[in-house]
């Protein structure tokens, strides 16, 4: 099973142990990649249940003294912080920045029907081999609360990784095209449906759309254990059709042009 660690394949080589050019299917597991980012950064957006009191653990998870000190602050005129100043993970990694959450309403509710609040990230994770910089441009995410559950959209979500001499390794942008219908109030009933996310990897040249098709959350899992996204990847000179199905809590196969791979997506893992 290839190892898809929460930076991204890409990240993985060049800030932990350096790599060479990139295979089809390897392109095609950063997609699957993106593809989970954009379902934790839904659940990032929910409490210890998924039910929407507000945990950045995910990322957090991964080790090192982000998951012990930089806590979400308090509501404060409808935002909730979490700042990162200098606070590592793994041995050697450091993480600078901020994610907010803002509100619709006074208290930061999410109770009733049209309540919503948009995360925006703006973070760097510096390595000794380079740098993962995350941003929202174009306003980040925005859940807003429906009768029956929830929307989601992303209007931007942008990863850059650089080596250590500034050289720009990849540059990934991910949006939604249309709204992503979630029912259930928390991970043990939500199921996510509809709409479609764009992927686009500026470096390499390639654009992925993808619709998720009853993605299924279990309680003790950031991300759905089941369902598919499928789609197509158009480069400079090919398209393909591809299918990420989910296997279980962080793993997921994805197929593409007539090839299958089994993938390991180390930030929809288990919760804590």
């Amino acid at each position: 099973m290839k190892n898809v660690l929460a930076i991204s394949f890409v990240s993985c080589c060049i800030l932990v142990s350096g790599c060479g050019k990139l295979s089809a299917i390897e392109d095609q597991a950063e997609v699957a990649t993106a593809a989970g980012d954009v379902m934790s950064s839904f659940d990032e957006s929910s409490g210890t249940e998924g039910g929407f009191a507000l945990l950045e653990a995910p990322l957090l998870q991964s080790g090192g003294a982000c998951f012990s000190t930089a806590l979400l602050s308090s509501c404060s005129d409808k935002t909730r912080t979490r700042t990162f100043e200098d606070c590592t993970i793994g041995l050697v990694n450091t993480l600078n920045g901020t994610v907010t959450l803002s509100f619709s309403e006074t208290g930061c509710a999410m109770n009733i029907a049209g309540n919503s609040v948009t995360r925006t990230a703006d973070f760097t994770l510096t390595a000794p081999r380079g740098t993962l910089t995350v941003s929202a441009p174009g306003g980040g995410q925005v859940i807003t609360r429906t009768a029956d559950g929830f929307t989601y959209r992303v209007g931007g979500m942008k990863r850059v990784l650089k080596t250590s001499s500034g050289v720009t390794v990849a540059d990934v942008e991910t949006k939604t095209l249309g709204d992503i219908t979630v029912t259930g109030t928390s991970r043990a009933n939500r199921v996510m449906n509809g709409g479609s996310i764009e992927i686009k990897h500026v470096t390499r040249d390639y654009t992925a759309v993808l619709t998720p098709n009853n993605l299924a959350w279990t309680a003790g899992c950031v991300c759905a254990v089941s369902g598919t996204l499928t789609g197509t990847v158009t480069g400079a000179q090919s398209s393909d059709d591809v299918v990420v199905e989910m296997t279980g809590c962080g793993t997921a196969k994805i197929t593409a042009n007539g090839i299958s791979e089994d993938v390991k997506l180390d930030r929809c893992g288990a919760t804590s």
